[in-house]
């Protein structure tokens, strides 16, 4: 039987006693392939932010952290992905954060030099990536699956559920590979990261009971976030599939990709390998 953390209870017991049921909250989980959209030939940046206007939702969730949002443009395009920050100011007050970066750099700005030097998720990333004891032909294998729905994507090839299925694999047979060894926080990290956006995101829709919420998502988080709302909500949540806007969000000539370089599956975390 599954268990509830602490934080979930609190999220869960916001509402007071006796409160009459609300109408069923909508949300839906679209994920996003950051970098990649600008080379991308069906998943545009445009085809993206066109997507969800189409999907006319009340309030739009952001890959960034709250506390981030209004700090300069400058200090956004060092840390967040390029359709997270236009995502926020389009939708403006209607756009919230529900990022989470781990408790070092909580409630206070992220450093210059974090990703590069003072982050210890990424130098134990750099680190697992020039170490030859872990490859692995089945993460491999895997890595070329996903690849090739990346390759192709769409909307709603990328949030079909197959991605979604291919990267619990991943995940699993990476947290499988590294127990035990001096990486194993890495896959811990992913996991308790994912469960700290999905919380962030209920706590949201707790507060704004009966909306139609977007949320855009790096596509590897996607999975966790359908699986723990859909658990933790039950009946009251309607996830929205993609394919209430099918074919509406498609590109004009002047927002086809631009010449930029494509970014493997590791930087469908938001800020580097796996994150």
């Amino acid at each position: 039987m599954s268990r509830l953390s602490p934080i979930a209870i609190a999220v869960f017991c916001a509402l007071p006693l006796g409160a009459a049921p609300a109408a069923k909250s909508q949300i839906a989980i679209i994920g996003t392939l950051h970098g990649r959209h600008a080379k991308s030939p069906g998943y545009t940046y445009s085809t993206l932010y066109s997507l969800i206007r189409c999907l006319k939702p009340d309030y739009v969730g952001v890959e960034m952290r709250q506390e981030d949002l209004p700090r300069p443009r400058a200090y956004l395009e060092a840390n967040y992905p390029k359709e997270m920050i236009e995502l926020a100011s389009e939708w403006n007050a209607r756009a919230f954060g529900f990022d989470w970066l781990g408790d070092d750099v909580a409630n206070a700005p992220i450093p210059a030099d974090w990703w590069s030097k003072q982050s210890p998720i990424k130098k134990m990333e750099r680190a697992l990536d020039g170490d030859l004891r872990f490859k692995d032909p089945l993460l491999d294998a895997i890595s070329a699956r996903e690849e090739a729905i990346l390759a192709d994507a769409t909307p709603e090839k990328l949030n079909d559920s197959r991605y979604d299925d291919f990267n619990d694999a991943y995940y699993a047979r990476l947290a499988y590979l590294l127990a035990g060894s001096p990486y194993e926080a890495l896959p811990e990290f992913y996991a308790r990261r994912d469960y700290r956006l999905a919380l962030n995101v209920a706590a949201f829709a707790r507060r704004h009971e009966g909306s139609r919420i977007v949320v855009a998502t790096g596509a590897d988080h996607r999975s966790a976030l359908v699986r723990l709302l859909g658990r933790w909500f039950g009946d009251s949540l309607r996830i929205v599939p993609v394919e209430e806007c099918s074919g509406s969000a498609g590109d004009s000539p002047k927002s086809r990709p631009e010449a930029a370089p494509a970014p493997g599956k590791s930087a469908l975390r938001g800020h580097g390998a796996r994150e």
